[in-house]
C-alpha cells in the first residue's frame, strides 16, 4: 500500500506542476493567447484533474477506506477520468483540425480560427462529453440501478461499474474520434510535404504565404509529437476495453444474464482482489508517464519553452524586450 501511495503521489505531482504552468504562462503574456495554445491549455487543465486523482484516491484508500471502496465514489471517479480523456481526445481532434486550416488557408488563418471558434469548439467538446457520460451512466442504470457495496479495485473495474454497453460506447467514440485525427494529420503532412518541397519558385506575391506556410508547419511538427504519443497510448488501450467489453457483453447474452453485468458480476470480481495488484500498479505507471510526458510535450515549442524560462527566471533569461 505504501509503494501505490508513494508513485501515486509522486507522479500526481508532476503531472499537475508540469501541466498547470502552461496555463498560467499563456493567461500571462499575450501573444501566447493564440488558438492553438488555447487547445493546449484545456488539455492540461484536464491532465492536472487526472494528476489530482492519482494524488488523492491513494490516501483515501489509506485512511477512508470505507469511503473509498464505495461503489458510487468509483462510479464517479470513472466518470470524471472519463470525462478527462474524451475532451483530450476531442480537442486533439480540433487541434488537428486547426493545423489543416492552417495549412490550407496560411493567409486567412487569423481570419478563420479566432477565440470565438475555440469558444464554440469548447461548448461542443463539453456537450459531447455530457452526452456521453449521460448515456454511459443512464445505460448502467437501467441495466441494474445498484452500484457495488465495495470495489477493490476502481480504475480496472470499467466494466462492472459502467457496464459493458457503457464500457463498448465509451471507447467506441473514442476510437472514431482518434482515427479521425489521425486521418487529419496525415492530410496535413501530405499537403505541408507538397507545398514546401514544390520546385516552383514563389512568385513575389506569393512569399508572404510561403513564410506564414512555413510558420504553421513548424507549429504542427511540434504538435504532431503529442497527437503520435496519444495515438499510441489510446488507441491500443481502446482497442483492448472495446473487445474486452464485447466478449463480456457477448458472454452475458450466451447466459440470458442483463448486458451491463450487475451484482453477480461484483461478486466475482471483489472477492479476487490480490491478483489485479501488480495490474494496478503497472496501469498507475503507464497512465501517469503517459500524461507527464504529454505534459513535457505541450511545452515542446520554443516560444512556449522560452516564455515559461521568462515568467520562472525572469530578467535573467533576456528572451523578451
Amino acid at each position: 500500500m505504501a509503494v501505490k501511495i508513494l508513485i501515486g503521489s509522486l507522479l500526481g505531482l508532476l503531472i499537475v506542476t508540469t501541466s498547470g504552468v502552461l496555463p498560467v504562462v499563456v493567461a500571462r503574456y499575450q501573444h501566447l493567447r493564440t488558438a492553438t495554445n488555447y487547445h493546449l491549455c484545456i488539455m492540461s487543465i484536464a491532465d492536472c484533474v487526472v494528476g489530482l486523482l492519482f494524488i488523492f484516491y491513494p490516501w483515501m484508500r489509506t485512511f477512508w477506506p470505507s469511503l473509498a471502496f464505495s461503489g458510487v465514489l468509483c462510479a464517479l471517479l470513472l466518470l470524471v477520468n472519463l470525462a478527462c480523456s474524451t475532451v483530450s481526445n476531442v480537442t486533439m481532434f480540433w487541434l488537428a483540425l486547426d493545423r489543416r486550416t492552417a495549412v490550407r488557408n496560411p493567409l486567412l488563418y487569423p481570419l478563420l480560427v479566432t477565440r470565438l471558434t475555440v469558444r464554440r469548439q469548447l461548448l461542443q467538446t463539453l456537450g459531447l462529453v455530457m452526452l456521453l457520460a449521460g448515456y454511459v451512466i443512464t445505460s448502467r442504470l437501467l441495466t441494474d440501478p445498484s452500484f457495488p457495496d465495495e470495489i477493490s479495485q476502481c480504475f480496472l473495474s470499467w466494466q462492472l461499474v459502467l457496464g459493458h454497453i457503457g464500457t463498448l460506447v465509451n471507447n467506441g467514440v473514442n476510437l472514431v474520434v482518434s482515427c479521425a485525427t489521425i486521418f487529419l494529420c496525415v492530410e496535413v503532412l501530405l499537403v505541408a510535404r507538397r507545398t514546401l518541397r514544390s520546385n516552383v519558385a514563389a512568385l513575389p506575391h506569393e512569399l508572404a504565404e510561403r513564410a506564414r506556410l512555413r510558420k504553421h508547419v513548424r507549429t504542427f511538427y511540434y504538435l504532431l509529437r503529442v497527437m503520435v504519443l496519444y495515438g499510441v497510448c489510446l488507441i491500443p488501450f481502446s482497442v483492448s476495453s472495446l473487445l474486452k467489453a464485447f466478449m463480456g457483453l457477448k458472454a452475458s447474452l450466451e447466459d440470458g444474464a442483463t448486458p451491463g453485468g450487475g451484482a453477480e458480476a461484483a461478486s466475482v470480481l471483489t472477492m479476487d482482489s490480490e491478483e489485479p495488484q501488480i495490474w494496478f500498479v503497472v496501469l498507475t505507471v503507464l497512465r501517469g508517464s503517459f500524461h507527464l510526458v504529454d505534459s513535457w510535450l505541450f511545452c515542446s515549442s520554443p516560444e512556449l519553452r522560452h516564455a515559461i524560462l521568462h515568467y520562472f527566471g525572469g530578467d535573467r533569461f533576456d528572451l523578451y524586450p
